[in-house]
């Protein structure tokens, strides 16, 4: 049995915001804390035969302008695509899979 890798189109703006990595696929976004700062994160989605395994990374600490939180979610985003390059992705510390 042959298995290949699914595939996503991705838009020119969201080319930074969206990165493939095997059968990962990396999403950065921000979202307002209940204290009106922003918060970046990167979705790790796993791509396997069972199905697919989602998990939320945070990036950083609140930011006062959610271009900045952005900024750092790339980065992060960035971090884990170049993990999983080598390896499978651990879960650390206050992160889970949902």
């Amino acid at each position: 049995m042959i298995h290949s890798e699914p595939t996503t189109l991705v838009t020119e703006p969201e080319q930074g915001l969206f990165r493939r990595v095997g059968y990962y696929d990396f999403r950065a976004y921000t979202q307002l804390t209940s204290g009106g700062l922003s918060q970046g994160f990167v979705l790790a989605r796993h791509h396997m035969l069972v199905g697919t395994v989602q998990t939320v990374f945070r990036a950083g600490k609140p930011q006062p302008k959610s271009s900045e939180a952005l900024l750092i979610a790339q980065e992060k985003l960035d971090q884990l695509a170049a993990i999983a390059a080598r390896e499978p992705l651990p879960l650390g510390t206050g992160e889970q899979s949902l």
